[in-house]
């Protein structure tokens, strides 16, 4: 292959086939219609974006944006922050019913309108696009844009195989570039200075591209002002979780702390929720601390002190015998039932076992295979021998 372009070709070898697969399988495409996307009109409208927005954009179109679908990974609260009604997903944001969010969409899509219509884009294609994006947002439009244009037709129909999400996204099939290439009129007047001069059908689908990534960067921008806004419905979520958090730690402080820490704990509401956000939030994480720590010493104590039914428990040595058996009092309630525990422990063990019962002592013989015997009084009959 002869080309002038020998950078982006090694690049497209190098590349392209992992990055289709991964597109594919990731909006669960087939192998054609991840290539039915226009990518060259996406790597030049990237181009002309910042690097900090360039990274914005791809996070938006694969789905890697920190909003709530991201959150929820993380065991974080997954509503919107603007309307606190629904999982926050990439398609929310157009979506959202926030009063806000509805003025800045509705303020983009005009400008949409009359940049499109400036750069001569058909207007057939304008409409048949700009309806598609009202329907993707499940919004309807101001006015009724026909179709009239079966060019247009069968691009929208192409746009929707990929999905409704896909032209929001910047994935625009390449059905957009042949219909305003048959559309497209070329102005005859180029030698006038007066009249600027005519993009290519190639550059109005960058174009398309370009105003579709604005209208996602002002719902972003928008949106984010109202996530740190004191009309944040997730930061009044927070709030109301923060409460009853104090509330609860208020409840249980004598079985969650120890006595020495309840003066932590001597804040009264009123002056909790007079606190900014921050200092609330980093109280209830010590209070949180103190708690696990409570929780494990009482834990540790717990593993370290003996209950009083196995504390006097008979245990065979292990380097004489590979059984876990262990034989307590408190189950025996005979001299009966000190006779059967030889039969019970292993012959190879232990030869004979003899209980003395009395008024004033009690004797405990064990007789190893060695002929070697060991006695203790009952009070002592605690020994490990593990």
């Amino acid at each position: 292959m002869v080309t002038s372009h020998l950078q982006d070709q090694i690049q497209y070898a190098g590349q392209a086939e992992e990055m289709l697969q991964y597109i594919a399988d990731n909006f669960e495409w087939t192998d054609a219609q991840a290539r039915c996307v226009n990518y060259q009109a996406i790597g030049i409208a990237k181009q002309r974006l910042s690097d900090s927005r360039s990274i914005r954009t791809s996070k938006f179109m694969h789905g890697w944006l920190n909003i709530g679908t991201q959150k929820e990974k993380m065991g974080k609260d997954p509503l919107c922050p603007c309307c606190g009604k629904f999982n926050e997903d990439s398609l929310h944001l157009f979506q959202c019913k926030h009063t806000a969010m509805q003025k800045a969409f509705d303020n983009q899509m005009k400008t949409m309108q009359d940049s499109l219509l400036k750069d001569r884009v058909p207007r057939a294609v304008v409409n048949g696009f700009k309806s598609m994006i009202y329907h993707a947002a499940h919004r309807e439009p101001p006015v009724y844009f026909g179709n009239e244009s079966p060019f247009v037709q069968t691009a929208i129909e192409l746009q929707e195989s990929l999905g409704m999400e896909a032209i929001l996204r910047g994935f625009h099939h390449i059905q957009w570039t042949e219909t305003i290439s048959k559309l497209w009129v070329a102005l005859q007047a180029q030698q006038d200075r007066k009249t600027p001069n005519c993009k290519s059908p190639p550059e109005l689908a960058v174009s398309l591209m370009a105003q579709v990534w604005d209208l996602f960067e002002a719902l972003w921008s928008t949106r984010n002002e109202i996530l740190h806004s004191p009309e944040s419905a997730l930061l009044q979520q927070i709030d109301r979780d923060c409460t009853e958090q104090f509330l609860e730690f208020k409840r249980n402080q004598t079985e969650w702390f120890r006595s020495t820490d309840h003066f932590m704990l001597d804040v009264s509401l009123n002056d909790f929720l007079s606190w900014p956000r921050d200092r609330r939030r980093s109280l209830l994480q010590t209070w949180e601390r103190l708690k696990k720590v409570y929780s494990s010493e009482n834990d540790a104590q717990l593993r370290v002190q003996q209950r009083i039914d196995t504390f006097f428990a008979i245990r065979v040595p292990p380097d004489r015998n590979d059984s876990d058996e262990s034989y307590s009092l408190s189950d025996m309630s005979d001299s009966s039932d000190y006779t059967s525990l030889a039969s019970d422990l292993s012959g190879d063990t232990i030869l004979s076992f003899g209980v003395i019962l009395s008024s004033d002592e009690s004797i405990c013989e064990l007789r190893l295979p060695d002929g070697e015997s060991m006695s203790s009084e009952t009070s002592r009959i605690g020994w490990d021998m593990d």
